[in-house]
């Protein structure tokens, strides 16, 4: 029996294919934003855009997107439950206090905060006539705030108030519909609105307090309207306000800074409300939107 032969022909410099050996897959394409030291110095240094890098790029692996998320948390939560409740009897709580703050149109400038001494007052004359009762307070008064914030620039009194030895006072609110500059711009979405609340927060802990742009709260008609993001990041690379992301502020210290909340254009800010709260699980306490002057 005559063994039958077969010639293959194959073009000259083509490699023959290999029995039993899949062909090798092509390497995705890699941006350059996408590459894996970019994405470690976006986590370290530009927490929310290396997070979304972190998860899109096609060289990392799933294992290494969850460590790398449960780690950020994990910081995150230890930095924001920094701030708690003081005992009460502080004299801190009960006394108010007085401080000086830098003008609102400059977010970036501080001022020092001093404690005012309480003085008793002089005892009256003794009268043989009974005592008035005394007279009881307006819903709402004054007293109810126990901070209180002098503009050096202008001589104007805000007021405020003291949550857990954090103070925060409302200095100045306006609305825009875009904020940044040059190439860093924010516009609102159709039918919306930035509302700019300037705010100053002392720190009267006894320890370095971590203070965040997540800790305030807009709070209008029944519903809370948290801060924008994209706003807040186009402001700070603007340098159109004092960054608050995750910012320590030591004991005695002061910062006054712009948040910027997105809401409904047509929503009405006249009994609205800006909530405080000293730490992610401290207690809350709220001042109307609208700045409270002497």
């Amino acid at each position: 029996m005559n063994e039958q032969s077969s010639v293959h022909l194959q073009a000259p410099g083509s490699v023959p294919p290999t029995h039993g050996q899949p062909a090798e897959p092509q390497q995705p394409v890699v941006r350059w934003y996408h590459r894996k030291w970019i994405v470690v110095l976006m986590l370290l240094f530009c927490f929310p855009v290396g997070l979304v890098l972190l998860w899109t790029s096609p060289v990392t692996r799933l294992s290494g997107r969850i460590v790398w998320t449960t780690v950020i948390a994990l910081v995150l939560l230890m930095q924001l439950g920094g701030g708690r409740d003081e005992q009460q009897g502080s004299t801190t709580e009960t006394q108010p206090t007085s401080a000086a703050v830098a003008p609102a149109s400059d977010a970036r400038q501080t001022a020092g905060q001093q404690p005012v001494t309480a003085t008793e007052p002089a005892a009256p004359p003794a009268s043989t006539e009974p005592a008035a009762p005394p007279a009881s307070p307006a819903p709402g008064a004054a007293d109810e705030f126990n901070l209180t914030v002098t503009d050096q620039s202008t001589g104007t009194v805000y007021k405020g108030k003291v949550v857990s030895n954090v103070g925060f006072a409302v200095l100045d609110v306006d609305t825009v519909k875009s904020v940044g500059s040059d190439f860093f711009v924010e516009e609102a979405a159709g039918g919306a609105k930035f509302v700019m609340v300037t705010v100053y927060v002392t720190n009267e802990q006894k320890e370095a307090f971590t203070l965040d742009t997540s800790l305030f709260t807009l709070v209008a008609d029944g519903k809370e309207y948290e801060y924008s993001i994209e706003a807040a990041n186009a402001m700070e690379f603007s340098d159109q306000t004092e960054s608050l992301f995750l910012k320590q502020l030591n004991p005695g210290l002061s910062v006054v800074a712009t948040i910027p909340f997105e809401v409904p254009e047509s929503l009405s800010l006249d009994r609205a409300e800006l909530q405080f709260r000293a730490g992610l699980f401290g207690r809350a306490e709220r001042v109307p939107l609208s700045p409270v002057t002497e």
